[in-house]
């Protein structure tokens, strides 16, 4: 049997007009963003190559849809070695 490795997190979806998502640490401090939808979070603080130290983050996306529909999702992200 494989072994599947979850070396990145994104959201994913079809029909996708705008892309944001943020990474927050357990103090509120926005340690990742991105607009791009192909640009996952690798467990890496965005100010250099420091990786993230192993603890539960919050991600917050806000995606619209082609059809001009708004959605927005939060929850935490596990990061693990």
């Amino acid at each position: 049997m494989a072994i599947k490795k979850n070396d990145t997190f994104s959201g994913k979806g079809v029909g996708i007009a705008d892309y944001k998502m943020d990474i927050f640490d357990r103090w509120g401090l926005l340690i990742y963003e991105t607009t791009d939808i192909n640009k996952p979070w690798d467990g890496k603080v965005a100010t250099g190559n420091n990786l993230a130290q192993i603890d539960v983050y919050i991600y917050k996306i806000n995606v619209s849809s082609i059809l001009h529909k708004q959605y927005y999702y939060e929850g935490n992200v596990n990061l693990v070695r």
